[in-house]
């Protein structure tokens, strides 16, 4: 089931998720994202409920439409700039508790000023 109704950026699709990944494994839950040299865009594919969320929340953010795909699934056509590879990085525990610690200081300062 879906409707269109005019967002910000373009034509926003409502798909009804309650579908998605009906029935299916987790192993058969997939997402495929692809796009190739000449595209200046990504095609995201899902079938798993959490990336279907996900996806759902971006595109109206986006004002992209959003496509169911057969029973199980729903795609996306996205600009570049939406999906970025990189690796990611860990901090070290010296790190993390100088973190935690500013941030305890921070509330402490902020409780006393209210």
């Amino acid at each position: 089931m879906m409707a269109d109704r005019e967002g910000g950026g373009g034509v926003v699709s409502s798909v009804n998720l309650a579908t998605v990944g009906a029935g299916l494994s987790r192993e058969e839950r997939e997402t495929i994202i692809r796009t190739s040299a000449a595209d200046d865009t990504w095609e995201v594919y899902t079938c798993d409920p959490v990336m279907a969320r996900r996806l759902q929340k971006l595109c109206e953010l986006m004002g992209i439409s959003l496509v169911p795909v057969g029973s199980w699934g729903v795609r996306a056509t996205l600009p570049r700039s939406c999906v970025r590879l990189t690796k990611r990085t860990g901090i070290s525990d010296a790190e993390r508790q100088r973190r935690a610690d500013a941030l305890r200081a921070w509330r402490a300062e902020r409780e006393q000023v209210a």
